[in-house]
């Protein structure tokens, strides 16, 4: 679902918990971008936050920071007093300003553009309103939608028995042979795996694309192979998805990124089409991402349901639908723990109201406000707070969070997904049998 095209294109509205670290490259001067990112950042930062500040106050927070950096430099120096006047004529002040402190301290003039936004932008005293630069925009830009990668498509983890597959990736080389979850890995390309690490194991699959690396495959009650794979570029998933035992559907999603409402209905089609009675919904350490993409997966159970109600400054209300003519009705759990924020509390508030779901786990983060993304013209970015959100039932989650109907503790999850090692996972799965045994009795 799309709110408007506001929100598909250019500024981007989310929901997420997050922060990225970057660094800058040397340059005596503003470029004309960085320029640009001083005029773009103050216009919205008077025009789009939740909370407004008045340009007056940003100015003087602008400057204030400015003659801290230049105080850390060895040069003492007080700024001359200006009043807020024009857009124009502000920013061209903060630009003349930048430029002179940057020439005075021989430092650089992007990073001192950079640090005027961030205490802008920090003015707000809210966690969520923050100034990316260029790295640090990327970084958060992987994190949501991985880049492609090259390897044969499979996630591995150790345990007792070796290395072990965690998870197939669809449509990759593992898959086409039939490389299953759980299956050990006792070598890759002829190297033993018996002293490696998980990362040091799925290390041996990078190479150039279309090169063969060959796997040992083990399987209980079945003869070892070895496949020969040729290295595919694929990309890796924000979600992951397999059947439980007595044909309970397990689904987890990562993040809520612009690819993972598609890779969200590609697992569950597959969970249905292979005879799923119930689903387990994992948003356990799911820390948020797009909007857009939380209320597409919603709405993928919920139809034409409220899914949730925004506040905007200066505006009504609004209570957003789901837009899908074909939900999905099976019996459901949601695991959420306390690093469960924002998009997925969306997702799992919906469900919760809806009573298309209960909850398991512990009390979530608690984000019940929204961000706007807006690209700025060199590569950086700023993150907006410009509304807040309450779930279709009106409770406000901020700094409270969704309770969940059964409270199980995460303190012996040892292995989170895994059966035996998750007791959250148990209790879902308890919980989802001894729903359809009330089904089952009920259509008696």
């Amino acid at each position: 679902m799309k709110f408007s095209a506001r929100w598909a294109r250019g500024p981007v509205a989310l929901a997420l918990a997050c922060a990225c670290i970057g660094a800058t490259a040397p340059n005596p001067h503003l470029s004309p971008p960085v320029r640009a990112d001083v005029r773009e950042a103050f216009h919205l930062l008077t025009t789009v936050p939740f909370k407004p500040l008045s340009a007056q106050h940003l100015l003087d927070v602008a400057r204030h920071a400015l003659e801290a950096r230049a105080k850390e430099r060895g040069v003492v120096l007080s700024l001359f007093p200006a009043t807020a006047s024009t857009p124009e004529v502000d920013v061209s002040a903060l630009d003349d300003e930048i430029e002179t402190i940057a020439g005075l301290t021989h430092d650089d003039a992007r990073a001192d553009a950079y640090l005027t936004i961030r205490a802008m932008a920090a003015a707000f005293h809210d966690p969520y309103t923050v100034f990316w630069d260029p790295e640090q925009m990327l970084a958060f830009q992987h994190e949501l939608d991985p880049q492609r990668t090259v390897g044969v498509g499979l996630e591995l983890r150790r345990s007792r028995a070796g290395i072990v597959v965690a998870y197939v990736v669809p449509e990759t080389p593992a898959d086409r042979v039939d490389v299953r979850v759980g299956d050990r890995i006792p070598s890759i390309d002829g190297k033993s795996t018996h002293d490696l690490g998980s990362t040091a194991a799925e290390a041996l699959f990078a190479g150039k694309v279309g090169t063969p690396v060959s796997i040992t495959v083990e399987r209980t009650g079945e003869r070892e192979q070895t496949f020969t794979l040729d290295r595919a570029l694929y990309r890796p998933p924000t979600v992951t998805s397999r059947m439980l035992p007595d044909r309970i559907g397990y689904v987890a999603v990562s993040a809520f990124g612009e690819a993972t409402p598609e890779e969200f209905d590609d697992a569950l089609h597959r969970l249905v089409a292979a005879g799923a009675r119930g689903l387990v919904f994992d948003l356990r350490n799911d820390g948020g991402g797009f909007v857009s993409s939380a209320v597409e997966i919603a709405s993928d159970f919920l139809g034409r349901q409220p899914l949730m109600v925004i506040e905007r400054r200066d505006r009504a209300p609004a209570t957003i639908h789901g837009e899908n003519d074909a939900p999905v009705h099976l019996p459901m759990i949601v695991l959420v723990n306390g690093n469960t924020a924002s998009a997925s509390e969306i997702t799992a508030g919906a469900l919760q109201d809806d009573r298309a779901a209960e909850l398991i786990g512990t009390q979530t983060f608690g984000k019940g406000v929204m961000q706007e993304l807006d690209p700025l013209p060199d590569g950086a970015a700023l993150k907006i707070t410009t509304a807040h959100y309450l779930t279709p039932l009106h409770r406000d989650i901020n700094k409270r969070g969704l309770t969940p109907n059964i409270r199980v503790s995460g303190a012996q999850v040892r292995r989170i997904g895994e059966l035996s090692h998750d007791p959250q996972l148990q209790a879902a799965m308890h919980a989802l049998l001894a729903q359809l045994v009330a089904r089952a009795h009920a259509h008696r």
